[in-house]
């Protein structure tokens, strides 16, 4: 009984160090580490520790099971539920500070210049092109200011243009039959419509992060245990598991942010 009370104490101590870590994230120099990969590694090493330490296999099945039915679930909602969270912020960053830009160029279009550092923070370059129309309309509003900043405007915008064809080369796929560049999302060329990746693993293996890769070998891993020890009967809950890493590997790294 001892024994068995000692290792109960050291489950109810690693759980206590994994809310308190996941709750120190918020302060500065806290985990860096996101929160469902810090609980599919803990479930890891103590799915070893019980292994290789335990001094029977109920300890085993316990640990195991609770990691299969509570930590792996919970750590793969919070995946999906991040990576949702993630996209959406962004969109909504991205277009309100179109918005804020427009405003901004319309309220005092005779300070382009000063406007230009805010056209900077756009990641799309055809939203800046769009921009860049307000500067012209608002040259030919105020002819009396446009001889100033209309060279620099042009000179900034080549630059711009420059600097955006390097890194379309280094984001983009270049379609193998027509040589049309696409997003690194894209399964099929945009032009002609030929597939771009051999199959869908292949597309979702290079458009998924390490940190992805990482935890959804490490959900496998663990699955496969669960199998081994735990009876069938929990085969609906693996299966399920299953499936939410199939969505989870599916999503794209990067927002989708439409034309």
């Amino acid at each position: 009984m001892i024994v068995y009370g000692i290792y109960g104490l050291l489950f109810l101590a690693g759980v206590a160090t994994l809310v308190f870590l996941s709750v120190g994230r918020v302060a500065e120099g806290g985990l860096k580490m996101e929160l469902p990969h810090f609980l599919l590694v803990f479930a890891g090493i103590w799915v070893l520790l019980m292994v290789l330490l335990a001094p029977s296999t109920v300890l085993i099945m316990l640990a195991v099971g609770f990691i299969g039915v509570v930590l792996v679930p919970l750590a793969i909602f919070l995946m999906i539920r991040n990576e949702v969270i993630r996209r959406t912020w962004k969109r909504k960053k991205e277009v309100a500070e179109v918005a804020k830009f427009t405003r901004t160029v319309k309220k005092n279009p005779g300070n382009v210049v000063g406007h230009m550092g805010l056209a900077r923070v756009f990641e799309r370059y055809d939203r800046y092109l769009q921009a860049a129309q307000e500067y012209h309309i608002a040259a030919e509003m105020f002819p009396g200011q446009e001889s100033g900043y209309r060279d620099r405007l042009a000179e900034k915008e080549e630059l711009m243009r420059r600097m955006f064809a390097i890194e379309q080369k280094k984001k983009t796929n270049i379609c193998s039959q027509c040589q049309a560049r696409n997003r690194p999302q894209q399964r099929r060329c945009s032009l002609c419509g030929y597939n771009l990746y051999k199959n869908a693993f292949e597309w979702a293996w290079k458009n998924t992060s390490m940190g992805s890769k990482i935890s959804g070998a490490l959900v496998v891993a663990i699955s496969l245990l669960y199998l081994i020890w735990v009876p069938l009967t929990y085969s609906l809950v693996l299966m399920v598991m299953w499936l939410a890493v199939i969505v989870y590997f599916s999503l794209p790294v990067e927002p989708f942010i439409s034309d």
